[in-house]
């Protein structure tokens, strides 16, 4: 299975508000999608990729996400992914922007994530390693999403 650690670019300071969601919007990323690992991590039964619970920077405590999340640039975000040991696993990778999209849940918002699955999210940018050339300054960045 493909391994995918949850790197934060930023936190967006919006910490006072309780996600929301809308009854008549279909879930896109149920529970029972999910196979919950206590390691800290969950397996995703529909895209057989294995996420990280919480992002860097947080700690997992046996239930639950603690702590802040880490900032980074892309190419720390990159760098980070590729040497972070967790649940005996060396071999993370940032997600690229398909695969990020994949564990959004359309039915939430602030954040738009399952909170039973990844617990300590929060309304953060993620990165992806998808990269995007800007065709003005010929600069290579990437893209991210909000969650």
């Amino acid at each position: 299975m493909k391994k995918f650690i949850t790197v934060v670019c930023f936190v967006i300071p919006i910490n006072v508000f309780a996600q929301t969601c809308v009854d008549n919007v279909a879930e896109t990323t149920p529970n029972s999608r999910f196979n919950i690992q206590n390691n800290g991590t969950v397996n995703d039964l529909e895209t057989g990729l294995i996420w990280m619970r919480c992002s860097i920077g947080q700690d997992w405590d046996g239930s639950t996400c603690t702590g802040n999340a880490t900032s980074f640039s892309w190419r720390e975000a990159l760098n980070t992914s590729q040497e972070t040991s967790f649940a005996e696993h060396t071999d993370w990778r940032l997600p690229n922007v398909k695969e990020l999209l994949s564990i959004v849940e359309d039915a939430c918002y602030s954040p738009s994530i399952n909170l039973y699955v990844f617990p300590g999210a929060k309304i953060y940018r993620f990165w992806s390693s998808t990269p995007t050339q800007n065709t003005t300054s010929g600069n290579v960045s990437n893209l991210s999403l909000i969650i």
